[in-house]
């Protein structure tokens, strides 16, 4: 197949999505409201209140599987985060629960509605609270951030990649039932990024569509699909950056 170039529509959702906190889903409340949230059948959520710990979670969760409660949860007591994970005993794919999160300040009750997805990060805004502006230095190191990425991509696209070292590896890597996913090669070099290329194939019995966020985790910078609706058998190039200081 011809390589087909990264094109600027392409690198501008890339970067867009990589200056908002790595694709997370974010959910604007206040004290007392409801949001819904998708929760992954296979792989813990993790939920986070922006400038704000979680202090507490409580409905249908467990910190164990007991096989009596719907989610098991994690508490990151550190970071003031939790990760939540279906109890497979319990609870299967379209199932739904209520999950009540609460900080010093609010309650926010979230409707956890379990999908064969991969694991997004929940962030809560609580539109009560005024954020922090940027100060100069922190608007300028962002600024850097973002055009490194750019530049890593455009390299990368353009296969310029001479003070890099490249690994073929050709290794599958677990996926949905819908996609087989290989990873092609990694590059390594830059002070700060990883970058891995993979080939996505369509291996379903109908179109799939694929949106960059599905493969967001912690961690990853950017993401880049050539194609996002994808026929029976076919394929498309995936890249990804991590960010090594993550």
């Amino acid at each position: 197949m011809q390589k087909k170039p990264i094109t600027t529509t392409t690198l501008a959702i890339a970067l867009l999505l990589s200056q908002s906190s790595y694709a997370a889903e974010y959910r604007d409340l206040k004290d007392g409201d409801t949001a819904n949230i998708q929760v992954s059948l296979k792989e813990p959520t993790r939920i986070k209140v922006e400038g704000e710990p979680i202090t507490n979670v409580f409905g249908d969760v467990a910190e164990s599987s007991t096989g009596t409660r719907k989610f098991v949860v994690r508490k990151d007591q550190d970071k003031g985060e939790l990760y939540i994970q279906p109890d497979p005993l319990v609870i299967g794919k379209d199932a739904a629960s209520s999950i009540y999160v609460s900080t010093s300040k609010a309650t926010y009750t979230l409707l956890a509605v379990v999908q064969d997805i991969p694991a997004e990060t929940i962030v809560i805004r609580d539109k009560t609270i005024r954020p922090v502006a940027l100060d100069s230095s922190t608007k300028e190191r962002s600024s850097a951030y973002v055009r490194d990425i750019k530049r890593l991509i455009k390299q990368i696209g353009s296969d310029k990649l001479d003070n890099f070292h490249v690994e073929n590896i050709n290794k599958p890597v677990s996926l949905w039932n819908e996609a087989s996913l290989i990873l092609e090669k990694r590059i390594t070099g830059h002070p700060r990024f990883i970058a891995e290329q993979y080939k996505l194939t369509n291996v379903s019995n109908s179109e799939i569509v694929l949106k960059e966020r599905e493969f967001y985790r912690s961690g990853v910078a950017a993401v880049v699909l050539d194609r996002h609706a994808l026929q029976v058998g076919d394929s498309t190039k995936l890249l990804v950056l991590r960010d090594g200081a993550k």
